[in-house]
């Protein structure tokens, strides 16, 4: 994906942690607040950070919105100033546009605004923890529509020494192995060990699967838990 110029309007825990991550994957980010705190403490990681009242449109004005390709409306904690910061972006603004939602009120008035995507970070955060904790196998995971997700699971024993290439005749459920991510040991700036992990990409069929390995899958729900038990 090309390098995108995002508008993020909330600098708080969501607003700021999300703009970072951006910022991490080398696009440019102006982050939006009426926090002076915020504000100062992010002006030195985004591209640019402005204190001004999103809610006020002779404020937003001044935004650049003409060269953005994307609006994030991150705040969080007051849904009225979320709803009027959106209709007075939407004015100006023609672009895709997503925005968090914080309970089942908003989230409905955001649909009545026809926003292009809707995020619930708390309650996507929640279904994933107690996921983690009801199946401890599973280390992440990503739901997707139709009840399908992707997640990574330690390899289960059965898989441990099975070339790539023999994957089908053991796999009884629906599920697909997309890759495997590896652990590699390197020094951080202080020279200490640390560890990281490195996605292996495009399998060879020769592959043969270790017992180290973290295995990034793809399937339904079922299918995946069924997978992680062996």
């Amino acid at each position: 994906m090309p390098n995108m110029k995002i508008i993020v309007v909330g600098l708080g825990n969501f607003g700021s942690s999300l703009s970072t991550s951006l910022m991490d994957e080398g696009h440019e980010v102006i982050g939006v607040d009426n926090n002076l705190d915020r504000v100062e403490r992010m002006k030195d990681i985004l591209t640019y950070a402005i204190k001004l009242d999103a809610t006020e449109l002779s404020a937003i004005k001044t935004i650049p919105f003409d060269v953005a390709d994307l609006v994030i409306i991150a705040i969080g904690e007051d849904v009225g100033a979320s709803i009027t910061a959106l209709a007075q972006i939407k004015k100006i603004f023609d672009g895709k546009i997503i925005a968090r939602s914080i309970n089942e009120i908003h989230h409905a008035i955001l649909e009545t605004i026809k926003i292009d995507e809707i995020v619930e970070p708390e309650a996507e955060f929640a279904t994933e923890l107690a996921k983690r904790i009801a199946l401890r196998k599973i280390i992440k995971s990503m739901n997707l529509p139709g009840a399908y997700e992707i997640a990574e699971i330690p390899i289960p024993s059965f898989l441990v020494g099975v070339a790539y290439k023999d994957l089908s005749a053991k796999l009884t459920s629906g599920v697909q192995v997309i890759t495997t991510i590896k652990k590699r040991l390197k020094e951080n700036i202080f020279k200490a060990s640390t560890t990281e992990l490195v996605t292996q990409g495009t399998l060879p069929p020769d592959y043969i699967f270790d017992e180290e390995d973290i295995v990034l899958l793809f399937g339904t729900n079922k299918d995946i838990e069924k997978f992680a038990n062996g």
